[in-house]
This record gives C-alpha cells, structure tokens and sequence, in this order.
C-alpha cells in the first residue's frame, strides 16, 4: 500500500517478493544480488534466508526456516572460492570440465551442474551425482521425483523434479503472418533464438527429466538421462533441481501437459519450437480489500520477447485456481476476458530494428476494475488472472507471431482503493454524550457538536458536514443553519464551532455527513442525537486523575459542579447513572466535587456519565470519553491437561510464573483420566479426598481479583469447591458448587455460587455469595468464574460467560495463604467441600472480570481501540493440517507410511489420505490438499489415470508408538462440547453438495461444514452452510442449519474461502463465518459426541432406511484445517483468517 502525494492510496500487489523485513520491523527491497561476507555467500536481501559456501568444506548451501535449517553439500571435496555475477556464484572445475553454479532465486535457490563437453559427461560421477544432506530437515521424494525438505511439522524448502537442458539451437523460419485479433492489418515476425543458461533452457534445446534418489544414509543422487549426456548432445548441458521455501505464485500451462524448467520467463501463446501452446497464470494476493472500494484497477506486466516485430495481442483473464505451481493444469479455466493488450519486444534479429527494448503494458479496463471490486466484496484473499493468446471466441491460440515471454517478477496488480468511512460514532453536544434511546440535556443556547470519525484509511482526511433541526410545538421540524463543515484525520474526534439560534426548553436533533476526498466522495451518516437545551441545570465536568491501567482496573475521577445548591452527583457507565457520592466543597473553589474510583467495564473506548442534581431537582449532564490499554494477562494458570507435548509436571506448572511468583501446584488425591475434555489428553481429576495448592498467595484478597476455570462435576449431591484462597483458619473467597436452596424457594439448588468470608476464623461459612441459581450440570464442562471489584465492593458470578449474580462482599481481609484447587479450609488442620470431577484451564487475575472478556472485541467495533481482541476463553486446538508436510496418494493399496497429512498441532495425529488424492503446490498458502472423484493421474499412459476415486483425509492417532506404527481411526473433538472448526476451501463447481469437514458417528455425522444447496429468499442454489445433528439415529435426527446468504456461482471457483464453524453449547449457538465475518447463527439445543474420525473432503450419513455410507464427497481445493475445542469468539475467528490469509509482497 503506498500512499500518494495527493493523499489516494495505490494498492500494489505482485506474484514474487519485492520487499523483505527487516529484523527492526521496518522494509527494504529485494535485492538477489550475492556479496561475500568472508564467511559465506548471501543475498543482500530475500525474503529466503539462504546462504551459499565461499569455498572450503561445509555445506554448498543452507537454508532456514522458522529455526530450522536443511543443507546441501557438495560430495566431491573442498569446495573452490566462487566467482560472484550477480545473483549467481560458480564454482569452477568442481569435476573436470564440469562447473557448479548456485544462483539465489525469488523464494530459495538453485544447483546447477554445468556440463561443459562430451569428456566430462563421461566422467562416472557426472552420470550420478551425489550431494550430502543435513541440518535439521529430513528430505523426502515423492513419486514424482519431486523433493521436501521437513524439520518436525516444518517445511523448510521443497524441490519439483529436476530436470536437465543441452544447448542446442536451430534455425526458426520467419513468420508468413498471421491476422491479429483485433485489427485487419497482417502482423509481421521475426525468428528468435534464446540461448540456454544455468537459468534455464534456450527456446530450441532438448530438456529430459532427472531421476531422483534419497540414500538410506539420507544423501542426495541425481541420475541424469543418458541421451543428454551422449557425444551428439550439444554442450554445456545443464543439470538442476531448484529448491524454495514456499509456493510460487504463478505457473504455466502447456497444451500437452509437458514440463518447462525455465521458470524465469512466463510464455504465452504457440513455441517456436514444436509447436507448444502455452498460457500462464498469475494469483495476486487481495486480503488488503477486503471490503474497500475500487476506483480503479490494472494489472502491469513486463514483455521480455515477442515472435512479431509489431504489435500483437495477449488476453487477460479471470482465471480458475491454480491446480499445482510452476505448471498448472491446461485444463484451467478461462472464466471470463477481462482485458487485452497488443505488445511486441522481439530481441533475436529479424526485424528491422531488432533487437527491440523491453515493452511495459498495462492491462486495464472496466472489467478488471469489476472483477476487482467483486473480490474486494467477496473478502477473497487472492485473485488469479490468465494470459492467453485466444480470444474469447477460442481463435488464434496457434497465430505463431503471438508467442511471447513475460518477465513474472514485473507482474503487478495496481488498484487506486478507498475504505468507506464508518458512521461516525461517540456524538457529543457541548461535551455531553449522546444516548441513542433519550434525550440528553444541554445547559447552553450556543451548543457545539462532535464526534468521531471512524476510518480504515488511518490519517485520511474526513470532511464533516452536519445538520441540526429544531422541533416546533406541533411535532414537526425544521432546519437550522449548520456550522461550517469540518475535516479531520480518519479515527479521530473533531468539533464544530458553537452554533447560535437555540433556546431555552426546546429540542434539537443533529446528525453529521463523513465523507472521504475526492474523487471517492464515499459517505456515511451518523446516527441521530436528540438535545433539549434547560438554561437551569447545574453545570458539571468529569476530570480524570487516575485512568485505569486496562478493563476491569480502577481508575480515579473528579466529578465537579460550579453550582452551590447541587445536593447529589451521579456517576456510572450507562446514562442511567446508578452510582451516588455526596459533593463537598474546598476552601477556595466555587461549587462542590466528589472523586470516585471506577473499574473499566469496556475493553478499548470507555464513557463515564456523570450527573448533577440540585436542590430544586433539575440534573445536569456531564461524561467523559477514555481508551483503556489492552487487557492484563492472568497472572497465574494452569492448564491441568496434558498432551503428547505437555506432561503432568507441565501441566501443574505455573504458565504465567513472571506475573505473580512461580507458583506451581503440588497436592495428593489427583488422578489423570483420558478423554475428561480433549480427546486423547488425560487431565487432572479430583477424587473427592485431595486437593492442589500454591505454596504462596496469588492475589491479594483486599484488591480487585478474579478466579476462572473449566470444570466438571461427577456427582451434584454435596458442596464441592473449585478454588480458594485461605489465610490461617479459613478461607477469604470460594468458588464453589452448592447444593442448598439459593433463591429461596424452600427446594435445594444446584448452584455455581462466588462467596466470601468475614473474617479469618474456624468453621466461618458464607457472609455473602453471588450465586448462578441451577446452572450447574454433573457431567457437563462448563466455564465458571468469579470475581470481587474492590471500587463497588461487589462479588459477581459468571457462569459460560455471562455475568449470572452479583451481591454485596462482606469486608474485605487479605488471606495470605495459598491458593487452593479442589477444596476449602475451615479449621487450621482441616479442608472441607472437596470437589469430585475436573477442573482445566484455570485463570487468577489481580483484576475484576469485564464481558468483552469472554466475548472478546473485534477491531471494527467502534469503541475498540483498533486491535482484535480475542478474550480470555482461549479454545484448545487439537489438530491443525496444513498439508506443508503431506505426501499424495497415488496408488491403491497405498503404503502404512504414505498417503497423509502429519498433524501440525501437539497431537501426533494424521489424516489418513485415500487413494487418488494428491498434495500440491495449488494451496492456499503452499501445499494444499485437492480432492476429486477422478484420480489426478495426468499421464494418459499411467494406471490411474481416469480412474474414479473418493479422495478425502480420515483422522488416525497411532496405537503403538515408535518404531512400525500402527495407525487406528480416532476422532479429533468431543462433539457434544463447544468446538470450532476452520478450513480454506476451494470449489471446482457450483453445483455438487459438497462436505469439507465433519466428524463421523455411528449413523450419522455429528456436523457438516461445506457447501450445500438450499433456498434464501426464493432462490434455490449452492451456498457455504454448517449444520448439525441432533442425534446419532437413523430416522428421527433433526437438523439444525446455518446458511451464508451468498449464492454460489462460476465466478466464486477460483477463490479460496475461509470458513468457520462454531458450535458454542454454553451459548446453545451456532455460528457460520465467511472470511473471518459473521455470516449467520442459529439456536441449538444440544449435541452428541461422535465417536469416529473427522473427515475431510467427505461425510457420513444414514438414510431413512438405514442404509449408511461416505456422502457429499469435496469436489477442490482444501487447505489449513484448524480444530478447536471450545467456541472461537467473533475476535478469534477475524484473527484466525487475518493470519491464515495471504499476504501480500
């Protein structure tokens, strides 16, 4: 994004890195040019963090990813000092007559052997060269010859099949002349001849795959064609496996399906040299427009060669996804022409003023603009756009004189873009706040307004206009004359001039105009805010003395009136102030004052009313608008469940030990139990005879605090105690389950209660409690918190989330005993209400508790401070697939070992792939998973190819770990709890029911997330829809349905799409998000666990009948599968996609 002189802004978007970030933060350019630091060859600046040999012994080259490093070395010795050119190194005479040339390339690197004659391409070790591998990667070959480097879950780099070049050249004959598209006139040609490079093949020369082989001691052999290697070849001849970090974003595609190693060019239109079709194609990541508009748009690209010595045409496409990267299928689909463009750059001779320069074009027009602004408005992170040398018609693919190179680096998608400005928000008159469901009271007749204006486009200037109207005494109304408009930088306050013409007792109404600079002129209105003006109120103002460090901390105010008659000031955070404090006057200060202390009850943007009333009754109005920083970490936690990464000491560690002391627990009568919560993760379970504690206090019980946990109880008949904190003789606070009446209805209660003690004495029971009447459920997982704000000396009882009870604290003493889980003392050698069940996932806070603590708080809300905020309720991943490490499956039976997905998580489990499903580079973000109902053989000579198939991925968790081992369906969550489940799809049509994730039962699925048909509105069609079952029968299961409003069509195929799903059983909810946006909820009853694995690409279901089987097979793309236990927040679910996302370069 860059922003213009003028103050527009220009979106640029490329398919190869053009800037790398520096470790401070800030951006440089790319730069592939090597320099020697006299220890090693590197880039001066990539994006890969590759470096090369400066001679000598030790790898050729290295490469790191995330930490993890992969090497490659040379096997015939000490290496020579390298001869830098560039972005290339060569090192000579590694072999007689033979040169080793590595040149740093956009996303890694590339070796090439130069073979220089026929001897040395007799030389044995030249018909199987050995490199050695190490670091921390493990290099696997999958069927195709292709190569990935692994290091744990990691992707360090990946290699296709290599492939080999001679250097042969032939004469081309000179075009007869072909008509071009659009005119009548004959384009004249001109012969070319690119020559062979260690870069790439020349136009004319013979390329031959290369057998690739990984040594049982793990080392690299490459085996190259004999043929190339023979006398009759003509050398050098050049042999090459190049290797990168991530997906490429653009890839060719050739008529007859054949391999092209030059990647350094993009080739449109017919070779000269046998005759080859080709087109290529270009994905521009777009995650920057979600929801901005689109003034214009064009794409830019960079002609190298063309055949013609004048003008010929390319057609730009919008294209479908791309099925693998550097070749694409040439089955690809060309939806719709967008633009097209006539260039000529011939450079070989031929014309008359060869060779010609390098030819900027620009594809432009309103259809590129349209198909822009629909991605923008679809939230589509990528677009991807085709050049063809046909028209739409489908004539002129074969015109010879359009064949033409590109140079893929010069690719740029360029949009002039704005952001609508919100509404603007937070109105004040003269000060006061505007309440959106009454009148506000104004003590002036000359009143000024503000407001603010909210942005996407930070420091956008916003012009202001606002209208005022009176109302006269028959209800209608009329204008009056406005203040001058105003203007001020996006996401800031600004305020009118005072207006004149109001009068004592009557109403007003004001609204405001945002509306961005030309040429956009976008607009939003504000809400209305209705004012009486009242001469007689007394004044007040709020100062603040003390702000509060964050939500749910106390801050200090002054809250003031010039008035001597006022008797009381109100305050609270409603304009329905509720809080009293009795004014004072100070020696020397006219009117009277209280100062009040107040917890923040808001994340972000908080307002504090305040009013004053005098002896007559008349109130005057006051507030005053703050931002809160960001909210505080708990300052102990303990997770209480393990995983094949955590252990039972990890598990009871302190997971926040800076914050508050290291306070680990330690205790007896705790048992670890599987499948409590999380699927295959054993947790803490209390036996009703033990207890876990602290060995020092946590919080200081005289000051704000707050205690949260998972838990579940095995039985409802006795009190049982979640958390305590104790001093000598008792304990000060207890979150706990009680059994007697607690509303007094004269039954007993199944209640969660936060209660607290008077004082440090034995057997000293309940003074006060806030208690959550009947919420409480043996057997079920519920989160239960509470709290005590010292400012409104309230205890307060939150159950799933919602704040259930609040109540009066007695006062307040600091127990200064440990912390305790499972039990509570009641004597100075006895604890009592020992809890039998599970606790998880506990949380202290030195802090009261806010709701946008469980609800989170979404960067577009408008008094956010601007960050997503996901809340304290963090859902527990249990699988994340990005297919990075996968492996295709290519053959029926497949191997024990192949055919998967590795679990990215802490779970150790995999997705078991079916057979014919493959794994490539046309991922969202890298590799992706492509299922199909036909095998993806190409080839019309291999076994497989046509050959139907149900490819999806079936969750598996090993049986018999180490060594062979034994793979065992399992499932991934417990469907009857809240659980979130996300995945980017890709849909090859816009007609076939399709399932991308489910989980499997015994008849049925216990949900589906995918695309389904249905009707909105009286349209029938394809749209993205979660649904869920109520039970696990065969007849008598009903369905509970979310459905995105959107219909599907043609244009939405080549989009990936990210989509969420989550069920939220404390909320009964279910909610479907599209693009990290809320789509659509629904009200859910409950749910059941489905014990089978989860699915992707297909489902299960069971008719009527009773007959059962896999159903609504994924016909695309799917990649980054995330799992969740527990229910994702809106915040979540945005920050999720915004990661997940593709950036832009």
């Amino acid at each position: 994004m860059f922003a213009e002189p003028d103050g527009r802004l220009t979106f640029e978007s490329t398919v190869e890195p053009k800037r790398v970030r520096r470790a401070d933060g800030s951006w440089q350019d790319a730069d592939l040019t090597l320099t020697s630091d006299g220890g090693s060859v590197r880039p001066r600046s990539s994006v890969a963090d590759v470096r090369f040999s400066d001679g000598g012994a030790g790898p050729l080259a290295t490469m790191v990813k995330e930490g993890k490093t992969f090497t490659i070395g040379w096997s015939g010795g000490d290496l020579p000092e390298p001869k830098l050119d560039g972005d290339s190194a060569t090192y000579g005479e590694v072999l007689p007559g033979v040169d080793l040339v590595v040149r740093a390339t956009p996303l890694g690197f590339t070796h090439v052997l130069t073979v220089k004659s026929a001897a040395a391409a007799a030389n044995p070790a030249v018909r199987e060269v050995r490199f050695d591998l190490g670091g921390d990667a493990q290099v696997v070959r999958s069927p195709d010859g292709g190569l990935t480097a692994v290091a744990g879950d990691t992707l360090v780099a990946r290699a296709d099949g290599p492939a080999m070049w001679d250097s042969r050249k032939q004469s081309l004959p000179k075009a007869a002349g072909t008509r071009a598209a659009n005119k009548s006139e004959v384009a004249g040609g001109g012969g070319e001849q690119t020559p062979s490079t260690p870069a790439g093949p020349g136009d004319t020369a013979r390329v031959a795959p290369v057998t690739t082989e990984i040594t049982p001691a793990g080392d690299l052999v490459l085996k190259p064609d004999p043929a190339l290697l023979s006398p009759s070849s003509t050398y050098p001849v050049f042999i090459d496996p190049p290797w990168s970090k991530s997906k490429a974003r653009w890839a060719y595609a050739t008529n007859n399906n054949s391999s092209n190693t030059d990647v350094s060019r993009a080739n449109v239109g017919r070779n000269p040299s046998g005759g080859i079709l080709y087109r290529s194609f270009f994905e521009f990541p777009t995650t920057t427009l979600k929801d901005k508009h689109i003034e214009s748009a064009y794409v830019k690209m960079k002609l190298d060669h063309s055949w013609s010595c004048t003008p010929t045409a390319t057609h730009m496409y919008h294209a479908g996804a791309l099925s693998a990267t550097p070749r694409t299928k040439w089955s690809t689909s060309l939806i719709k022409r967008v633009a097209v463009a006539e260039s000529h750059a011939n450079e070989a001779g031929g014309c008359h003023d060869s060779p010609q320069q390098d030819m900027p074009i620009n594809f432009t027009g309103s259809d590129v603009t349209t198909m822009l602004r629909q991605i923008a408005a679809k939230g589509t992170s990528a677009v991807t756009v085709g050049f063809s040398a046909r028209n739409p018609a489908g004539e002129y693919e074969s015109a010879q004189d359009r064949w033409k190179r590109w140079y893929p680096g010069e690719a740029k998608l360029i949009a002039d873009i704005d952001a609508r400005p919100g509404p603007p928000h937070s109105m004040q008159v003269s000060g006061v706040a505007c309440n959106a469901s009454s009148d506000i009271r104004v003590g002036v007749t000359n009143p000024s307004f503000s407001a603010v204006f909210p942005d996407a486009d930070k420091g956008q200037p916003i012009k202001g206009t606002w209208e005022w109207i009176e109302q006269r005494p028959d209800g209608s109304w009329f204008d009056k004359t406005p203040p001058p408009p105003t203007s001020t930088a996006a996401g800031t306050r600004t305020s009118t001039a005072p207006v004149t013409g109001a009068a004592d007792g009557r109403r007003y109404r004001v609204r405001v105009k945002a509306t961005d600079p030309a040429p956009y002129g976008l607009y939003s209105y504000s809400p209305p805010c209705t004012f009486v003006v009242d001469t007689k109120v007394p004044p007040v103002t709020v100062t603040e003395l003390e702000r509060p460090a964050g939500p749910g901390k106390p801050g200090r105010y002054k809250i003031t009136s010039t008035a001597t008659d006022v008797s009381s000031l109100r305050y609270g955070w409603t304009e329905a102030v509720t809080s009293t404090a009795t004014p004072v006057t100070e020696p020397g200060v006219a009117g009277k004052s209280a100062t009040v202390t107040v917890t923040a009850p808001k994340y972000g943007v908080n307002t504090l009313y305040a009013q004053a009333i005098d002896a007559t009754k008349n109130t005057g109005y006051a507030s005053h608008e703050f931002t809160v920083a960001r909210p505080s970490p708990p300052v102990a936690r303990w997770s209480l469940e393990t995983n094949p990464k955590v252990t039972q000491t990890a598990a009871l560690a302190d997971g926040q030990p800076t914050l508050a002391g290291n306070t680990p627990l330690t205790g007896t009568g705790v048992t670890w139990n599987d499948n409590a919560r999380l699927v295959d993760a054993p947790a803490a379970t209390f036996t009703g005879a033990g207890s876990l504690s602290t060995q020092i206090p946590v919080v200081d019980t005289t000051k704000s605090f707050a205690v949260a946990t998972w838990a579940r109880l095995e039985q409802t008949s006795s009190h049982q105690t979640l958390i305590s904190q104790e001093g000598t003789h008792s304990a000060r606070f207890q979150l706990v389950f009680r059994t007697d009446d607690r509303n007094g209805d004269g039954t007993k209660d199944l209640s969660w209660c936060f209660g607290a003690r008077p004082a440090d004495v034995d057997n000293a029971d309940f003074a006060a409690a806030a208690c959550a009447v009947n919420t409480a459920v043996a057997g079920r997982w519920t989160h239960v918190a509470g709290a005590y704000d010292a400012p409104t000396n309230k205890l307060q009882a939150w159950v799933d989330g919602t704040l259930k009870a609040e109540t009066d604290a007695p006062p307040a003493w600091n127990a200064t005993g440990p912390l305790r889980l499972g039990a509570r003392r009641v004597t100075t050698t006895q604890l009592s209400d020992h809890l039998r069940g599970n606790l998880a996932d506990v949380h202290i806070y030195d802090r009261a508790l806010v709701p946008h603590d469980f609800t989170g708080q979404l960067a577009t809300d408008e008094d956010s401070s601007g960050i997503n905020e996901p809340g304290i309720l963090q859902p527990t991943e249990v699988g994340r697939w990005n297919f990075d490490t996968a492996t295709s499956c290519p053959n029926e039976p497949a191997e024990p070992d192949s055919c998967e997905a590795p679990d990215a998580a802490a779970w150790n489990r995999r997705l078991r792939l079916t057979y014919g499903t493959a794994v490539d580079t046309a991922g969202h973000r890298g590799y992706g998973g492509l299922f199909n109902s036909t095998h993806y053989a190409e080839d019309p000579d291999s076994p497989n190819h046509g050959a139907k198939v149900r490819a999806y991925g079936h969750s598996q968790v090993a049986t018999a770990p180490g060594g062979q081992q034994v793979w065992a369906d399992s499932p991934v969550l417990r469907t009857d709890q809240s659980f979130s489940v996300s995945a980017w799809v890709q849909i090859d049509n816009a007609t076939s029911v399709m399932t991308a994730v489910a989980q499997k039962g015994t008849n049925q699925s216990a949900f589906y997330l995918g695309a389904r048909k249905s009707t909105v509105d009286g349209v029938t069609g394809l749209r993205f829809e979660a649904m869920t079952t109520s039970a696990d029968t065969t007849a008598s299961e009903t369905y509970t349905h979310v459905i995105a409003p959107d219909l599907l069509t043609i244009d939405d195929t080549p989009d990936w799409t990210h989509l969420t799903f989550v069920y939220d059983s404390g909320a009964k909810q279910q909610r479907l998000y599209i693009n990290g946006a809320l789509k659509k909820t629904a009200n859910v009853t409950g749910s059941w666990h489905a014990n089978g694995p989860l699915l992707v690409g297909n489902s299960y279901y069971t008719d009527n009948a009773g007959s059962g089987g896999y159903t609504d097979q994924w016909l695309g793309g799917i990649d980054d599968v995330s799992v969740y236990q527990g229910a994702l927040t809106s915040a979540q679910v945005r920050n999720l996609h915004d990661d997940q996302a593709v950036a832009e370069s």
